[in-house]
């Protein structure tokens, strides 16, 4: 689609990526490291500083336009905005320059963010100024901090579907095993383990130490470009498809309480829009980069854009993502993966054999649901053959995608026949282990050390 043309869908793309080391404490001030992360973006779509025409930032960025446009040696800018708060608001950065682009209001756009959360002064603490109107409300009464009005969504959740720490666990695990592959991170060497985890300190009950994200200095920076231009650009494009942003009816932010549903965010109402301008749906994304703050928002952020149903974000967690398969680790992950698998057949039966009737007749809409069911799973374990298979654990030859899809499909045909099993005379606690047994054969092509 041509820029000017009215229409977003792919018709602007991400040319250009850059960012500062991050780190508890850097010498640099904000600015000084939005220049550096800036700079880089452009050199790294291979486009000069003096033609960036659009810029857009946050309402919590200190570093603003004009500084950044004279530190730098931008041109004359034509579009410049800014996102309401700072990490929530990240992917309507892009948002508002895809737009600005596409509607022929500017040709190259740099968003960015730049802070020293790590070594600077945390926003909530300036007692100088007045509240907002929602904090004047719970504030006074001990809700201070960004974590303290989560963890009362967070307990709100528990409370409804049964969710467990064990479920959030599964996210800040999930997180910090993509740190630990990310040489650039600064959780690279320090793995995340169940117990560290459950025995850490208390931040704000139900949420400890490391349900929260990091706080760290640093900055980072990406470039805009339309569809045309980027095809010459130094990198591959990576297209805007779809962007959308929300606010909620009677929305109160973080402090959601005073409506009848506080669980449904703006992820509900962004999703709605996001796919309806989208030739995808949630069964086709692989893929989601989902902003993690507190890991109680991740679980509320799969069930808002669809990938799982109302109250089903904590079992989601469940099956397998960010479960190691090395030694004792690998046993125990076969043995969840297997319990998970066979307890969520088990409680959603009359629904799946409705899917499985109506993907058997060719209907394509259950073909997709059943298909995001299983991708879940099959992916993951796709992943952790490739992962062994790198680091030369598991024979060269063997295709990860293919074994992949044998124990997914053995474990669908296993679930969907529970009931059969105790005809042949087994037993539910006999099945489980030798159901384990045979995925951890099929990932590690190993005895389980038990």
């Amino acid at each position: 689609m041509a820029a000017g043309s009215g229409s977003l869908k792919d018709a602007t793309a991400v040319v250009g990526i850059g960012q500062t080391p991050f780190a508890k404490q850097l010498p640099e001030d904000e600015r000084t490291l939005a220049c550096r992360a800036v700079l880089a973006a452009l050199d790294d779509a291979g486009i000069a500083p003096g033609e960036v025409d659009a810029l857009a930032s946050y309402t919590m960025e200190e570093t603003d336009e004009v500084e950044l446009a004279k530190a730098c040696g931008f041109g004359d800018l034509t579009f410049f905005s800014k996102v309401g708060f700072g990490g929530g608001g990240s992917c309507a950065t892009v948002a508002h320059l895809a737009t600005a682009v596409a509607a022929g209001q500017a040709s190259v756009g740099v968003a960015w963010r730049s802070r020293k959360r790590g070594s600077g002064p945390r926003p909530w603490t300036n007692t100088t100024v007045q509240l907002p109107t929602p904090a004047q409300w719970t504030r006074p009464y001990g809700l201070l901090r960004p974590v303290d009005e989560i963890a009362m969504l967070a307990r709100r959740y528990l409370h409804e579907y049964g969710a467990t720490r064990d479920h959030l666990f599964n996210v800040a695990l999930a997180c910090r095993n993509r740190a630990n592959q990310n040489p650039a991170a600064i959780m690279y060497d320090r793995p995340l383990t169940r117990e560290m985890y459950m025995t850490s300190r208390w931040v704000s009950e139900p949420l400890c130490l490391f349900d929260n994200c990091l706080e760290t200095d640093g900055a980072l920076a990406c470039v805009v470009v339309s569809a045309e231009r980027a095809r010459d650009c130094r990198r591959k494009p990576v297209y805007v498809h779809s962007a959308a942003q929300s606010l909620p009816a009677q929305h109160h932010g973080m402090v959601n309480y005073w409506n009848d549903d506080p669980l449904t965010g703006p992820a509900w109402t962004a999703a709605r829009h996001l796919w309806k301008h989208s030739d995808l749906a949630p069964e086709d994304v692989d893929v989601a980069q989902i902003y993690d703050a507190f890991t109680p928002l991740v679980l509320l952020s799969l069930e808002g854009y669809g990938f799982c149903g109302r109250g089903e974000g904590g079992a989601f967690t469940e099956l397998l993502e960010g479960r190691s398969w090395a030694g004792k680790a690998g046993w125990q992950t076969a043995q969840e993966l297997v319990d998970g698998f066979l307890e969520f057949w088990r409680k959603n039966d009359a629904i799946l054999r409705v899917v499985d009737l109506g993907a058997a007749e060719g209907d394509k809409r259950f073909y997709k649901l059943r298909m995001k069911i299983l991708n879940s799973v099959n992916n993951s374990l796709a992943d952790a053959v490739a992962e062994l298979q790198a680091k030369g654990r598991v024979d060269k030859d063997v295709n990860p995608a293919a074994v992949a899809g044998s124990l997914v499909a053995m474990l669908a045909a296993v679930a969907s026949h529970q009931k059969g099993f105790t005809s042949w005379g087994v037993k539910q606690a006999e099945l489980k282990p030798n159901l384990a047994l045979l995925v951890h054969l099929g990932v590690t092509g190993r005895k389980p050390t038990r």
